[in-house]
């Protein structure tokens, strides 16, 4: 006899030698009990119970890993020795909230300007959380791939001279180095 969960109670089928059979009806697996019972060849009582052991387990892990990241934030957000000052405590809570924005709806430039310091203070502190804690912004760049571009900047700088070193500092667009160089060098 052919079983069909899509037939009513009472129809006819046909079985796999196309002969004409009443279809018997059996409901359709809805829960994850039954999808278990049904895989694992048990009851679906057991398989309830197994689901209900896995969830607690699993929710455990999840709240020690959660933990341990809400314990390492906020170690971080608090200096850990001398004078706690609010103000570098609220910049590494405004960081903070920029480095978990994964909308992206809000730049660390308007951030800083609505606390009123400047951009690269609050990416100091985003950069120190986001170091001691293994993630970055939303559309930013990772810790490793920071630390090659800082590398190569101190090198491009290392070279300059003195004067070149001052002269970008002021914001003069062109250097004495960069006028003088082909034009394929000054990219």
């Amino acid at each position: 006899m052919r079983i069909a969960a899509e037939f009513c109670e009472n129809e006819i089928a046909f079985d796999e030698d196309s002969e004409a059979c009443e279809a018997v009806y059996q409901p359709e697996i809805d829960t994850d009990a039954d999808h278990l019972a049904e895989a694992a060849n048990i009851t679906t009582e057991q398989a309830e119970a197994a689901l209900v052991w896995l969830g607690k387990h699993y929710e455990q892990e999840i709240r020690h890993a959660a933990g341990d990241i809400l314990a390492r934030l906020l170690t971080t957000i608090v200096p850990a020795n001398g004078r706690i000052s609010l103000q570098v405590v609220a910049l590494r809570f405004i960081a903070c909230t920029f480095l978990l924005n994964r909308i992206g709806n809000e730049s660390l430039t308007t951030l800083a300007g609505r606390c009123g310091v400047s951009k690269q203070l609050l990416d100091f502190h985003a950069i120190t959380i986001a170091d001691r804690l293994g993630f970055h912004g939303f559309a930013q760049k990772r810790s490793e791939a920071r630390a090659v571009y800082s590398q190569v900047q101190r090198e491009s700088w290392a070279k300059l001279t003195p004067e070149e070193r001052k002269a970008r500092r002021a914001g003069k667009a062109a250097t004495t180095a960069a006028q003088d160089a082909p034009p394929a060098a000054q990219i």
